[in-house]
């Protein structure tokens, strides 16, 4: 065998990118590049069967497998949310292949009910056949390998996996136009629902529904359908449902379709059947379909007070139509007629509604033709009506750019103009340079608004005569926002003409939406210590393949400076208080620490929040244990005393006798383990308020340990008011407090998740400075549900606890997020209960 040849650091940074981009199966040295140097894959088995690549996928199914046992990946409910997931995916796309994998690599998982009427509705025949095949030799009931632990089989067993019988399946496939599958099915389900003539009505297959109709079932009255008929615009549908029931039809929804034909037909043979005749001639007046209006008014008398229709008819500039109804009939109209007419630019309407009608108009007439452009009505209402406009007039104007309107608007109506400032700022935004000038002269003004839009939307001209001619300036927003939509020469002249620079935000925007012109020029005049690895995350992530480009089947083109990815830089080594990111931590960081850094035993470097807290004697400890933490926090001192006063503030004791190896004086040191290890306990956390904010509002929260189910808590809010907030501290107080009856002497690590912002932040920033400042903010109210979290603080003591923020509402893309979404479904559930 020959030796393996050692691969960069950048290149095996890369592999996720390529392994998420292309389909591997036609690449087999790059496949063979993933499989020797990539390690866990990046994505889940249910996204990757998005991809239609079986050979990833059989890849990852078998790194899977090597997973220990501990692993989320062994989790019965997570394998069974994978296989249920990835058949979804493969279904949707027709992945044929993929499905057969996954059917053969879960063998005892029964396919759920929801799979296969994901086949169904998408017309997958070959794929319903592979299903019902599967379906026949399961052995097993629930969704979970017989050699899993049985303890757990309750939480994933599904009342609706058995489907083979199901007659939904057959309306699902009839609904969405698959005839061929529905026949396939029909001898499969256990009998004929009346609710297939529905579906099949609503495809508008004539044909399925003859074939429905002839089958032995008691059909009611499909209500609503002949609205799809209608819509569908399948008149034959149409005429067939009300020769066969007594439904109903709405006549409006006819109306919309235009046919005289069968509006005629319908009115006179089965005129029993239809409704909605006045909205109807709203609707055709708003069509200008005069003989349908005459129609309507010839065979069906309305009772007086219908001013849609005219108004309807006005807005859409049917003079015709709207003379007729004047004099036909005794509805009348509104003042939104010749308002919607004037904003339309239908000058002859509003005219002959002007000198017909006594309704007249409002101020929003001549500001809604303003920002269309129409200064022929404009100037008509200004001189032949009295009501006038408003600043919303001139704003919308010149957002529009309609230059010619903005400068009669400033000439003749001033007064009501003249106080916007938005007017200016709206133009910048649109990069209207002319109109801004000539708003500039009139005596306008703008805010920093104008500058930062500008600089968004890429307008360096008009930036540039901003600059040189207004004084209002802009914020760092203007180069954050440029970096994000890849303006690199607006990026350029800001930096060079501006003093305003940026944020932190510029370069990780522009790394997440592919900007590498915009990283490489931040990195080198901005951004010089900017530790990249949580930006390459978020390009990963957000699918930017900029970075790597395949070329006949080598990888060339390294445009991303993956030393970002790999850079160690020394933010967190100041004296004063250090910050860290949370999301540019791996486990690989901790390898990137000199072990011989600063020997220097002079002092003592005091860590408050980070992944061990304590007092280290070497700089290198303090920073392999701070690096990229979420709000890390040290400082050093020249004393231990004064190190160890330090962490009092934040509720920690320090055993000075205590001598640890690494430097550190505090028992029980140590990097925090992997989460998932038995060695580590892991709780979620969910709470949820129905009517949050209302006194009888309904709350409950959640806590589950996936290591040990037995220990979930579900419980009610109790109290006079109970929030969504309080919810979430009691989620967590439960886990501490279980947490401390099951590992009394602390000595593992607790691992808390939860997706409230609030919660983490409270105890991993906020709660000591809280107790420390009297329970008070820093704006000086008093902290919200103080006597939760005086139990939290004293729940929490000396124990080790890492509060891990998990994004919520991802739809279980990761393991964290999916038993996140286990807990807040359990926390709902009680709520409503309650």
């Amino acid at each position: 065998m020959e030796p393996q040849t050692p691969v960069d650091k950048r290149v095996q940074a890369c592999l996720p990118v390529i392994c998420r981009k292309w389909n591997l199966q036609g690449m087999p040295h790059l496949l063979a590049l993933v499989n020797q140097f990539l390690g866990p894959p990046p994505r889940t088995v249910a996204q990757v069967c998005k991809m239609n690549a079986p050979i990833l996928l059989q890849r990852i199914l078998a790194l899977d497998e090597l997973e220990p046992a501990y692993s989320v990946k062994k989790y019965p409910e997570f394998r069974h949310w994978q296989f249920n997931e990835g058949m979804r995916n493969a279904i949707r796309g027709g992945y044929l292949e993929v499905v057969e994998l996954l059917l053969v690599s879960f063998p005892s998982f029964k396919v759920s009910l929801e799979v296969a009427n994901a086949a169904a509705i998408y017309g997958r025949l070959e794929i319903m056949k592979l299903l019902f095949t599967h379906q026949a030799t399961t052995v097993a009931r629930a969704g979970i390998n017989v050699d899993q632990d049985a303890d757990n089989a309750d939480i994933i067993d599904d009342p609706h996996a058995d489907f083979a019988r199901s007659s939904g399946l057959v309306g699902s496939a009839l609904e969405h136009g698959h005839l061929e599958l529905a026949q396939w099915l029909l001898p499969r389900v256990d009998r004929v629902s009346p609710s297939w003539l529905h579906a099949a009505l609503k495809s508008g297959n004539l044909e399925a529904v003859h074939w429905v109709y002839a089958l032995p079932c008691r059909y009611g009255d499909p209500s609503g359908v002949t609205e799809a008929a209608v819509q569908g615009g399948n008149v034959e549908i149409l005429k067939w449902l009300l020769d066969h029931f007594v439904g109903f039809v709405d006549m409006n929804v006819v109306v919309s379709c235009g046919h005289f034909d069968t509006i005629e037909w319908v009115l006179t043979v089965h005129r029993s059947k239809c409704f909605g005749l006045k909205r109807a001639a709203v609707e055709a007046a708003g069509r200008g379909r005069l003989d349908i209006v005459r129609f309507l008014r010839r065979h069906y008398q309305f009772e007086a007070g219908n001013p849609g229709a005219i108004d309807s008819a006005a807005q859409h500039g049917h003079l015709e139509l709207v003379q007729w109804l004047h004099e036909n009939t005794t509805w009348g109209c509104t003042e939104a007629a010749m308002d919607a007419a004037a904003g339309n630019g239908h000058l002859d309407v509003v005219k002959w509604l002007h000198q017909n009608r006594t309704e007249g108009c409002s101020k929003a007439a001549m500001d809604i033709a303003a920002g269309n452009g129409h200064l022929n009505v404009v100037k008509w209402l200004n001189e032949n009506r009295s009501e006038g406009c408003t600043a919303v007039a001139i704003e919308v104007a010149a957002n529009n750019g309609f230059d010619d309107v903005v400068i009669w608007l400033i000439e003749y109506q001033r007064p009501t103009c003249f106080p916007s400032v938005r007017a200016m700022d709206l133009a910048a935004i649109e990069g209207r340079l002319k109109t801004v000038q000539l708003l500039a002269e009139s005596g306008m003004t703008c805010t920093r608004a104008a500058m930062d839009g500008a600089a968004a939307n890429g307008h360096l001209n008009v930036v540039k005569w901003l600059h040189e001619n207004r004084n209002e300036g802009c914020t760092t927003k203007a180069m954050d926002e440029a970096a994000r939509n890849g303006q690199f020469e607006m990026v350029q002249w800001l930096h060079l003409n501006r003093t305003e620079s940026c944020s932190d935000a510029a370069i990780r925007l522009a790394v997440r939406y592919g900007h590498l012109d915009v990283v490489r020029f931040l990195r080198e005049k901005v951004h010089a210590n900017f530790v990249g690895r949580y930006g390459l995350v978020n390009a990963m992530d957000t699918a930017h393949f900029d970075a790597v480009v395949p070329t006949t089947g080598h990888l060339i083109g390294l445009e991303l400076r993956l030393d970002i990815s790999s850079d160690s830089s020394s933010e967190g080594s100041s004296t004063d208080m250090a910050y860290g990111d949370a999301s540019s931590y791996s486990e690989t960081d901790e390898m990137e620490v000199d072990e011989d850094e600063d020997q220097d035993t002079d002092w003592y470097y005091a860590v408050a929040i980070g992944r061990c807290r304590g007092i280290f004697t070497r700089l290198g400890d303090a920073l392999k244990h701070s690096r990229g933490f979420s709000y890390a926090t040290f400082k050093k001192f020249p004393t231990f005393d004064e190190a160890h006063e330090f962490l009092s503030q934040y509720g920690l004791r320090v055993d000075h006798g205590y001598h640890h190896s690494g430097g550190s004086r505090l028992c029980g040191s140590g990097d925090f383990p992997d989460p998932l290890h038995p060695s580590s306990m892991v709780a979620f956390c969910g709470g949820s308020a129905l009517r949050n904010g209302e006194p009888d509002c309904d709350a409950a929260y959640a806590c589950i340990f996936p290591h040990k189910r037995v220990w979930d808590v579900v419980q009610c809010v109790g109290g006079p008011w109970p929030t969504s907030n309080r919810a979430e501290y009691l989620a967590a107080l439960s886990a501490l407090e279980r947490a401390n009856i099951e590992d009394k002497y602390k000595s593992k690590v607790l691992f808390i998740y939860s997706d409230s912002k609030l919660l983490v932040d409270s105890m991993s920033k906020w709660i000591y400075k809280w107790r420390n400042n009297g329970w008070r903010t820093v704006n000086g109210t008093d902290v919200q549900n103080r006597d939760i979290l005086e139990k939290l603080m004293a729940a929490q003591g000396n124990r080790r606890v890492q509060w891990c923020r998990v994004k919520a509402h991802t739809g279980g893309r990761y393991w964290e997020a999916f038993l996140n979404e286990i807990a807040g479904d359990q926390a709902r559930a009680k709520a409503r209960e309650s």
